[in-house]
């Protein structure tokens, strides 16, 4: 189960699930007052900071939702985004047709992405990336981006990181369809 957990954020680079052998590895152990095993801890991005152990289900889907909760990240228990993945409601409502896209909505998607910070802005410049795509090749860029999007996502040979880049961006395109961001739940079995 740990296994699957450290393939489903593997493209994640904020995001590390290590494997530490505590009898191996007693001052760690010591250090971090591990006395049964196995035991789980989530270490936040940054020195000073105080782990948080983790004593909930031992199913794939709950580490999954742990760590989307602490790391703020959005995947599935199955290794996809969850589709509010990158999803930005304002930016969502500014290309929910896209029929409709105009340099005016390249304007309006700038100003707003210029507001955004972290890795919304990130997520904001996909927005702007797209929106410059359909106005240089037409409202069939979407379709045509999805379809490319889901053939290399499914290939054997992606890198984990590009997978979910990929996911990220065909999120993103749907906003562009109108389509509505639906949870799922993140505790289904693998």
């Amino acid at each position: 189960k740990y296994e699957a957990l450290a393939k489903i954020f593997a493209g994640e680079k904020d995001v590390i699930v290590a494997k530490v052998d505590a009898t191996e590895q007693r001052d760690l152990a010591t250090r971090f007052d591990v006395s049964g095993y196995p035991t789980l801890k989530f270490f936040p991005k940054g020195e000073g900071k105080e782990a948080h152990t983790y004593d909930k289900n031992r199913e794939v889907g709950d580490f999954v939702a742990f760590l989307n909760e602490k790391a703020g990240t959005a995947y599935t228990a199955e290794g996809g985004l969850l589709p509010s993945a990158g999803r930005i409601p304002t930016l969502d409502a500014l290309v929910a047709s896209v029929g409709s896209i105009s340099a005016d909505t390249l304007v309006k998607g700038k100003a707003a992405v210029g507001e955004l910070k972290g890795q919304a802005a990130v997520h904001g410049e996909m927005y702007l990336k797209a929106i410059e795509k359909v106005l240089a090749k037409g409202a069939a860029y979407v379709d045509t981006e999805m379809e490319r999007l889901q053939k290399l996502v499914g290939g054997d040979n992606i890198s984990p990181e590009k997978k979910a880049a990929f996911l990220l961006k065909s999120n993103i395109l749907r906003a562009f369809k109108g389509e509505p961001v639906e949870e799922v739940p993140v505790t289904e079995e693998l």
